[in-house]
């Protein structure tokens, strides 16, 4: 069990060797009651995993982390490989030989003469089915993204040239894709969480950049290289503002007219725009405040020469 958690993934304890006999077991109160404990444990195990859902904030030990795009994917590979290998292990043979054991019953028994373990643990089975195919889902169409997603995570901000503003285009072109298209992604929770990431991921691009050395150019002789810094920053920011207001206004147009294929083009982007770019507005605040300091520091350096 530990190992299995220590990959990440959920192992359902087997109470049984394999080449048990059902009947036998069935039979025998000790293995029943161990049988049906083992189960329990398993209902547990495989709902606290169906319960999990991704978020854009993970806070441990009092600490806050705003998470990006590469989580999100990460947290959807992570939880489809799970999901999966507890159904390849519900499916094994002594999983099987669990069930029977169940069925067979013994001093827990329905008037159906199964035992009254057996309902919840083959509901889990339904849902644990509809989840592995929902993340199959929503991993797939959040492969292509993943490789758009390159470009913005590995730009040099130093390159003379608009690379990263250039990339948000194709990049939210790919979220609306997963917006029409897969159905279980096209829920405002969700794709306000994808959204977020992909703010939370500028704005970290862009601190590091305006964090390497900016602050001690205001006490430097180069305060206009601090400022040209600055203003690539939030030339950086404002572009993908303006790229998302364009992504919303063709989701808004789709819902007017409908492409073909896809499931639901009713939707239209209406979720507070706060859960997206408060954080980003904020932190651009700063960045125009900071850029008003370089600008009196640079009047000021005039003045002295005048």
């Amino acid at each position: 069990v530990i190992v299995g958690q220590t990959r990440g993934q959920t192992v359902l304890p087997m109470p049984i060797p394999e080449g048990t006999d059902v009947k036998e077991a069935a039979a025998d109160s000790e293995v029943l009651n161990t049988v049906e404990g083992a189960v329990i444990d398993w209902t547990r195990l495989i709902r606290d995993v169906l319960k999990e859902e991704p978020d854009s904030i993970f806070v441990k030990d009092g600490i806050t982390s705003h998470l990006k795009p590469r989580d999100e994917i990460s947290f959807w590979q992570k939880r489809e490989a799970n999901l999966r290998s507890i159904q390849s292990q519900l499916n094994s043979e002594t999983a099987r030989k669990v069930m029977e054991i169940l069925r067979e019953g013994g001093q827990s028994t329905s008037s159906q003469g199964k035992s009254s373990f057996l309902n919840p643990i083959q509901q889990c089975e339904l849902e644990l089915r509809e989840k592995l195919a929902e993340a199959s889902d929503i991993t797939k169409y959040l492969k292509p993204f993943g490789e758009l997603l390159q470009a913005v995570e590995d730009y040099d901000f130093e390159a003379e040239d608009d690379g990263i503003a250039s990339s948000f285009f194709p990049l939210l072109v790919a979220v609306r894709v997963i917006w029409n298209h897969s159905t279980s992604y096209q829920t405002e929770r969700r794709i306000v969480i994808l959204l977020a990431c992909i703010s939370n991921l500028i704005v970290e691009r862009t601190r590091e950049f305006v964090d390497d050395g900016i602050l001690g150019e205001t006490a430097g002789d180069s305060p206009r290289g601090g400022l040209q810094k600055l203003e690539q920053a939030i030339a950086v920011m404002e572009a993908y503002k303006l790229t998302f207001k364009a992504a919303k206004l063709k989701i808004e147009q789709q819902a007017e007219k409908p492409e073909a294929g896809a499931v639901d083009n009713a939707h239209t982007w209406k979720f507070d725009l706060k859960l997206i770019f408060e954080r980003y507005d904020i932190f651009l605040a700063r960045l125009r405040e900071i850029e008003h300091v370089f600008e009196v520091v640079i009047t000021f350096d005039r003045l002295e020469k005048v």
